[in-house]
């Protein structure tokens, strides 16, 4: 390899000194060049945003009564609890990220907002006002969402567990949706679209 070489650092801690090393080998791995040491850099202080990004989500349905009905709107959601949720985000929120995991984050020590954001930015869902989750029953979720202004800078990390189960589930008649009393129709029916409800509050932010 010859020439110039250009790399991004990623994952880099504010407020922290780092020096970038490299080192000549052959192809057995043995040094054939003393390793050149770049000068000293400090990353910038972190700052934390106003810019806010939640998640309200409350009800969540079964899945496999959705499949039945539309078993294309409805695939990813056969034998899960199916959860829709709404976003809500601050005036001052250029961006935002939003992502769901069974990872157990409600650590802040060991899951940092620092760290999360990482994750949420090259793994999360941006933007939108909607979300649909597929989650396993009787299995911790927890949804994340954290909003970026527009000077680039991250506000607080929203993070909300839910352990959806069979005996939470709520009818999918909320949805629009009825089913046929027993002996009377085999296949279920749909009902004409239900009147949009009222524009959710934005709610503060929480953590859980």
């Amino acid at each position: 390899m010859r020439g110039d070489q250009w790399f991004d650092y990623e994952q880099l801690k504010p407020a922290t000194t780092y020096y970038v090393w490299a080192a000549c080998v052959d192809a057995a791995g043995n040094a054939t060049a003393t390793p050149a040491v770049s000068s000293a850099f400090t990353t910038e202080a972190a700052v934390v945003s106003t810019a806010t990004a939640t998640v309200e989500f409350e009800k969540y349905y079964n899945g496999s009564e959705l499949y039945a009905i539309d078993d294309v709107t409805y695939k990813n959601y056969n034998n899960k609890a199916y959860l829709p949720a709404k976003v809500l985000h601050s005036a001052d929120a250029a961006k935002w990220y939003t992502l769901y995991t069974v990872t157990d984050v409600g650590d802040t020590e060991l899951y940092t907002d620092d760290l999360l954001i990482q994750y949420l930015v090259t793994q999360g869902t941006p933007d939108g006002e909607e979300r649909r989750y597929g989650l396993t029953w009787n299995a911790k979720a927890y949804i994340l969402a954290v909003a970026q202004d527009a000077e680039g800078h991250y506000g607080p990390v929203f993070r909300k567990s839910i352990t959806p189960s069979l005996s939470g589930i709520s009818p999918i008649s909320d949805l629009g949706f009825v089913t046929a009393d027993a002996g009377t129709q085999s296949t279920p029916v749909m009902l004409r679209a239900v009147t949009p409800a009222a524009p959710l509050k934005r709610t503060a932010h929480v953590v859980r």
